[in-house]
């Protein structure tokens, strides 16, 4: 049996302009689905919080009816087969790990695994992680459908200058909160939480390459942070 071809919403929320770099992955990726025949569509919205800028975007790509949300932060740099890999790997929700913009250039990933976990990369590269970052990150629509049924509180009255129907739409996946201890945790720590306890599992491709782009390239892969752990560093 075919498998059938899935539709991508890329979705980007922007607090400023777009890199350079990042325009010209989206341009290659736009191409590789073109070629691919893979349905898809760019939705994009500044605000000063990236938050809710991702629930808005979240509203349209629900009201749009397309399989899987891809959220492309406005400075992360990647290659489309990244993506690819995600998509294949058919997971409820799967990121590409990039590196923290740290002062002092160390390798520090914006990942946390579960207590006391054996961290086992798969033959396809992928890892299970409890939480991960958003900005390469890609979402079925159904993670997304459970949260709304299990969570109604969570829909948000006020209207966003978007469509009638992507409206209904509208929730709070996406919010800073703190911890029991006052910890402060960003919308992705959020989403990760509410996913986890709706069920679901969160992978993150661990070879896979990316550049989080800011005064410098924070360049690296997940996987190479392990060797560097365990004293093999390459």
């Amino acid at each position: 049996m075919t498998t059938p071809i899935p539709s991508v919403s890329v979705c980007m929320p922007a607090y400023d302009t777009m890199q350079v770099a990042t325009c010209l992955s989206l341009v290659k990726l736009m191409d590789k689905f073109t070629a691919a025949k893979i349905k898809s569509t760019l939705n994009t919205f500044k605000c000063p919080y990236v938050g809710y800028g991702r629930n808005v975007l979240t509203a349209m790509f629900l009201e749009s009816g397309f399989d899987y949300q891809l959220f492309i932060d406005a400075d992360m740099e990647f290659e489309p087969t990244v993506v690819g890999r995600m998509i294949v790997a058919q997971k409820d929700a799967i990121c590409v790990p990039y590196r923290k913009k740290t002062q002092d250039q160390s390798v520090k990933f914006s990942v946390e695994f579960k207590d006391n976990q054996d961290i086992n990369v798969d033959n396809k590269g992928l890892v299970e992680l409890m939480r991960g970052p958003a900005g390469l990150t890609l979402i079925h629509r159904r993670v997304y459908e459970k949260l709304m049924k299990d969570l109604p509180h969570l829909k948000i009255k006020q209207k966003e200058i978007i469509s009638e129907e992507a409206n209904n739409y509208f929730y709070n996946f996406w919010d800073t909160t703190f911890d029991k201890d006052g910890n402060w945790w960003g919308e992705d720590v959020h989403f990760c939480n509410l996913i986890k306890g709706a069920g679901f599992k969160l992978y993150g491709v661990a070879d896979g390459e990316t550049t989080h782009i800011g005064n410098f390239g924070w360049k690296g892969k997940l996987v190479d942070s392990f060797k560097k752990a365990n004293g093999k560093d390459s």
